[in-house]
């Protein structure tokens, strides 16, 4: 799924039951609009997929990925204040 989003490919997310790290992600795919999630692939949620996807191609070009510099600019800052003791900076 991370590899789809990364590629800006919408996904139609069926996970598999009881697997809750499948259906959270799917849930999270239907919510930030790159795909639809679904508890079985049916003639009418395939066609409601299709229909969208146009939409689905929209909301994932606006995603981007900068390979985690910002979150490892942050990690070090962090690491960096604990060595000296020093707090790090917090963003509300």
């Amino acid at each position: 799924m991370g590899e789809a989003v990364y590629l800006h490919k919408p996904m139609l997310a069926e996970p598999v039951a009881g697997q809750f790290e499948q259906i959270l992600n799917a849930r999270y795919l239907q919510k930030e609009g790159y795909g639809l999630a679904t508890s079985g692939i049916t003639q009418p949620v395939l066609a409601e997929f299709l229909a969208r996807t146009p939409e689905f191609e929209r909301n994932l070009s606006r995603y981007s990925q900068d390979g985690n510099k910002d979150l490892l600019a942050k990690l070090e800052s962090v690491l960096a204040a604990a060595v000296g003791g020093v707090p790090a900076e917090t963003e509300a």
